[in-house]
């Protein structure tokens, strides 16, 4: 029951922390109030924290979960703000979609036997206005039982792939981006 007590005391404070675990704001109030014991301890912790994030950018390692730097800084601190932002800066690998569109984008005025080389035979063949339609599919579930599915299409006139068309999830549509491109590997 104490420590109930403890915890319900101790949530407004939280709430009502002005500097959000940010220790140089917290040196700036601990001087204002003339408490330097305080002010010291907050100029240390910001220290410390700087030094882990200028060593990891020295080091050109992307922080993760598992590193013991990044998870030593205080959210809301500059020094946690300045590694998410370094985070979200880093370039992100290619998606299904990216290496799927790209890739189609080199089919347009080849045989179809090209598409046929590069994604296997298809599933579906029809002919609309002229036209011959081919598609391939992919339907598979993901773990929690949610459908997945990607659709490939390539429109053949004249004997010339003239269109191309994809749609899907990234799950699904990750085994085409992998038989277009063998160097993609998914990233979730």
């Amino acid at each position: 029951m104490f420590e109930l007590f403890l915890l319900a005391t101790a949530i407004p404070e939280k709430l009502s922390d002005p500097c959000l675990g940010d220790a140089a704001c917290y040196a700036e109030l601990a001087a204002q109030n003339g408490t330097d014991a305080m002010a010291e301890e907050a100029v240390a912790e910001e220290a410390v924290a700087e030094e882990a994030s200028d060593a990891i950018a020295i080091a050109g390692e992307a922080p993760t979960s598992t590193d013991p730097n990044f998870d030593n800084l205080d959210p809301g601190s500059r020094a946690w703000g300045r590694k998410i932002d370094e985070i979200l800066r880093q370039p992100r690998p290619p998606n299904a979609g990216d290496v799927i569109s790209a890739q189609l984008a080199e089919f347009r005025g080849e045989p179809s036997q090209y598409a046929f080389n590069r994604l296997g035979y298809p599933d579906a063949k029809m002919t609309v206005e002229g036209a011959t339609v081919y598609s391939w599919l992919n339907q598979t579930s993901n773990i929690d039982g949610s459908p997945l599915r990607c659709t490939v299409k390539i429109v053949v006139r004249a004997a010339k792939i003239v269109s191309t068309d994809f749609n899907g999830n990234e799950g699904a549509c990750a085994r085409f981006a992998r038989k277009l491109d063998p160097k993609y590997r998914p990233h979730y």
